[in-house]
């Protein structure tokens, strides 16, 4: 009877030790999880502002130098950042594929795509229909200086104004390539007012649309 007594005792004891090791793996590994989770939470937090965003994109691209040039590598990094949406990034990346298509062989670094567009004000300069175009142009070529950085907060505006100049008879005379050059300083434009959080002005571009409705 001693005998059985013991083997009951025994197989207790064993159930008992096998049932804590599980109840302390299980807590080894919660612990773990939780640890894994703060550190991937503490690394989202570290680029929770806009400025440390920046910080680290132009890390990765050197977004402030004229030799930079837009890829799908850098539209993919402004999704992963949440500077734009999954549908923004398949359409500038459709925008990029269609500039580098149309003039595969021209300079599409930011210095290039200012140089193009300040060709484009030299030669409609004197001409007073395009008196508008030009001065659009030329704030263009302003943000492409400060892209990336502290810019004029109405981005938005000079969008809108360069799509109504493209659609006014008097820039008719523009060559295919001259349109290829504004399509891709729209591109550029676009990718910074994402990156300017002052440009968000939708009430200056409906005050600038009303004067011609």
């Amino acid at each position: 009877m001693i005998s059985v007594n013991n083997n009951i005792q025994s197989a207790i004891n064993s159930s008992l030790s096998s049932k804590t090791n599980e109840l302390i793996e299980t807590a080894k590994q919660t612990i773990q999880e939780a640890q894994q989770t703060t550190v991937q939470s503490s690394s989202q937090t570290t680029l929770s502002t806009r400025g440390e965003r920046l910080a680290a994109l132009n890390q990765d691209f050197d977004i402030v130098n004229p030799n930079f040039t837009i890829t799908d590598d850098f539209l993919t990094r402004l999704a992963e950042l949440n500077f734009i949406s999954s549908g923004e990034l398949a359409s500038l990346q459709q925008e990029v594929s269609v500039n580098n298509t149309s003039d595969s062989e021209a300079d599409s670094s930011l210095a290039g795509i200012k140089q193009k567009t300040i060709d484009i004000i030299e030669r409609f300069k004197n001409d007073g229909q395009a008196d508008s175009l030009v001065a659009i142009l030329n704030k263009a070529t302003d943000i492409i200086d400060n892209f990336g950085k502290a810019s004029s907060p109405d981005i938005s505006t000079t969008i809108a104004q360069l799509d109504y100049q493209l659609n006014k008879n008097e820039v008719a005379t523009l060559t295919d390539q001259d349109k290829a050059t504004l399509s891709e300083l729209k591109t550029v434009l676009s990718i910074a007012e994402k990156l300017n959080p002052q440009s968000r002005t939708a009430s200056n571009i409906d005050t600038y649309l009303q004067q011609f409705s």
